[in-house]
């Protein structure tokens, strides 16, 4: 094997004169300074916190869970009742503006929110059918999509 040959060594490079310890200093800082910047923002959003309504319709549906699963179904529907109305006065108060389509072509927050609606309506028909447990299922689906919901964009 040969040797590749180089006209000139290394520290003789025409660039060589140029890169200083204080160019490489500057431009390690500010390498630095865009990497960290990058890292920091728009990579990793936190998830938005639930509105206030939202809050509120959340706590409600845990409540209506737990008295479903107990058995208490007359209270069960009124918490539900009191969950619908607070999902439809958020909406009257705040609409969906501008909304962010999936790749279904549909908007996630309006999706989430019909399915709670629609799962809320089927729990208050199992609840006065008797059927408790699978109420308190219901509940807990439509708890989930109202999270959903809330921490949607």
């Amino acid at each position: 094997m040969s040797k590749a040959v180089f006209p000139y060594h290394y520290s003789e490079h025409p660039m060589s004169k140029s890169i200083t310890m204080k160019n490489m200093k500057t431009t390690l800082t500010i390498a630095a300074i865009i990497v960290s910047g990058s890292l920091g923002s728009g990579c990793s959003s936190p998830t938005p916190k639930p509105t206030p309504a939202g809050a509120d319709a959340i706590n409600v549906l845990k409540a209506a869970e737990a008295d479903a699963k107990a058995g208490n179904a007359d209270k069960a529907i009124k918490e539900i009742d009191k969950a619908e109305k607070d999902l439809i006065a958020e909406d009257k108060a705040k609409p969906i503006a501008q909304p962010t389509r999936g790749v279904s072509g549909q908007n996630a927050k309006e999706v989430a929110e019909a399915d709670a609606i629609q799962r809320l309506e089927k729990a208050k028909g199992k609840l006065k059918a008797k059927l408790d447990g699978e109420a308190a299922d219901e509940v807990n689906q439509a708890l989930k999509d109202v999270k959903t919901k809330e921490t949607s964009r």
